[in-house]
């Protein structure tokens, strides 16, 4: 079993306290509460009233991604679109994109699917989510390129083709290797973050959500 399929079975059952993914996706804490509260982000696990909220593995991945996303373009709504299509939609792994979907009431784009059953199923196991959540071979790394608009991720298993300026904007995302290094750095944060709920600790000031 190779490095990166031992860390991704070693963080597949864990949970994360907010401080965790703070300091994983580089955000502090009034960001992370923006992303989960005032976007559209859809998230796996549940917050929990009256205790800290844990995330699951692919929220993580979520969070991350939403942040690196960001850091670019300044759309976290737009991101965060794009990002329950990706995850939510129906599963393919080579392309996801918006404009082929439809908007639901609810504004998610989600098609002929229980997005909480999947939703359980995504949090319980990281490998029933779409691929490029838990591929990690850098001889063909998955990249998330945004669309002109800043609504679509398309995932790539090539780096992306820029020919046609209206196809690609160059706001590009390596996210085999973004989560690869995030691997590392959460397996570090697992016995910190488990002890720390054990002893009944709160996350860090600010890093709540």
């Amino acid at each position: 079993m190779s490095r990166a399929a031992l860390a991704l079975k070693q963080l597949n059952e864990q949970r994360f306290l907010a401080a965790a993914v703070c300091k994983v996706a580089g955000i502090d804490g009034n960001t992370l509460t923006n992303f989960t509260r005032k976007t559209s982000l859809m998230l796996c696990s549940e917050s929990r009233q009256g205790r800290p909220r844990e995330f699951c593995l692919v929220d993580v991945y979520q969070l991350i991604l939403m942040a690196e996303l960001t850091r670019i373009n300044r759309s976290p709504k737009d991101n965060a679109l794009a990002l329950n299509n990706a995850l939510f939609a129906e599963a393919v792994w080579s392309i996801a994109n918006l404009a082929e979907m439809k908007r639901t009431k609810d504004g998610y784009f989600i098609r002929d699917k229980d997005p909480a059953e999947m939703a359980r199923r995504f949090c319980a196991d990281i490998f029933t989510t779409p691929e490029p959540y838990w591929y990690r071979d850098m001889t063909r790394p998955i990249f998330a390129s945004q669309n002109a608009h800043g609504v679509a991720i398309n995932w790539h298993d090539a780096l992306p083709n820029f020919d046609t300026a209206l196809n690609h904007s160059g706001l590009v995302i390596n996210v085999t290797l973004r989560l690869k290094y995030a691997d590392s750095d959460l397996i570090e944060a697992i016995t910190p973050q488990v002890l720390s709920r054990a002893d009944g600790n709160q996350p860090e000031q600010g890093a709540t959500a």
